[in-house]
């Protein structure tokens, strides 16, 4: 009997374990920080999705031209595929990603913490991550803003095949699979470019070294949760009031509508 396996890329770099979890990574496979390149985690402001329990979604603070890499620490007892896609794609092939199984993913060893800093290019090199304008952003760069400043990560439980007692000197090939998940349409061309030119987006920064090795992991076929981290500059997150920053009122003796002519409401009470 033939099963058909992906082999995909596994990084061997163990890190530290990292700041507190929110209560959503709490009861998750996962546990997921974004992190600055002199180690500091940037805050995160959890949005509301009681109604999606395998998904969690959060607010991120950008740094314009700030380095900073993805870290996931798998706090299972298995091994978990991880398709991690940074505006809409996936940070392995740099294709349009949709957080599918059949896409290429790291692979975590239970227990492991590892991180993710850059566009891979080789076995042995990256192109490191970089806070940016959304029209310097790799994704920019391919004309697609679809999903522009979110960075997203996929899990995957591991599929292990049954083997039949009648077949036990079936031979069992693994085949590789880099298939990248299929382009769907062009780049919106209807959008506001002003909108896209205040958005954050991620470049494609200075390469640096990182080895990896191929293993062989065949994914279930559906995600067993996601996270997506939406991140803005400051200045967007509190205008959204996503953040406190005591921003100024407006001047009562310069209205914004210099045309506006209302009339005295009457008192309260």
């Amino acid at each position: 009997m033939l099963y058909r396996s992906h082999y995909l890329l596994y990084l061997i770099l163990l890190l530290p374990l990292c700041s507190s979890a929110t209560a959503f990574q709490r009861q998750t496979a996962l546990k997921i920080d974004v992190v600055a390149e002199d180690g500091r985690v940037y805050p995160v402001y959890d949005v509301d999705t009681r109604g999606k329990p395998r998904t969690h979604r959060a607010w991120l603070e950008a740094v314009n031209g700030q380095h900073y890499a993805v870290r996931i620490q798998n706090r299972s007892h298995k091994r978990v595929g991880l398709v991690i896609a940074i505006d809409g794609r996936n940070i392995i092939s740099g294709q349009k990603s949709n957080l599918t199984s059949n896409e290429r993913m790291y692979i975590l060893n239970p227990w492991e913490t590892a991180s993710y800093d850059g566009w891979r290019t080789s076995n042995h090199k990256v192109n490191q991550f970089f806070f940016t304008e959304a029209e310097n952003s790799y994704a920019g760069a391919w004309q697609d803003h679809s999903a522009m400043g979110v960075i997203a990560v996929a899990a995957f439980d591991e599929h292990r095949p049954y083997r039949s007692r009648q077949k036990k000197s079936a031979p069992y090939a693994n085949e590789r699979s880099d298939a990248p998940a299929s382009v769907a349409g062009k780049a919106e061309s209807s959008r506001d470019m002003k909108e896209q030119e205040k958005q954050a987006g991620t470049g494609f920064g200075e390469e640096k070294y990182s080895y990896v090795k191929v293993v062989s992991f065949k994914p279930m076929k559906t995600a067993m949760e996601k996270h997506f981290y939406k991140y803005e500059w400051r200045e967007t997150l509190c205008q959204q009031r996503i953040v406190e920053c005591n921003l100024p009122g407006p001047n009562r003796f310069w209205p914004e509508h210099e045309n506006y002519y209302g009339y005295a409401p009457y008192p309260p009470g």
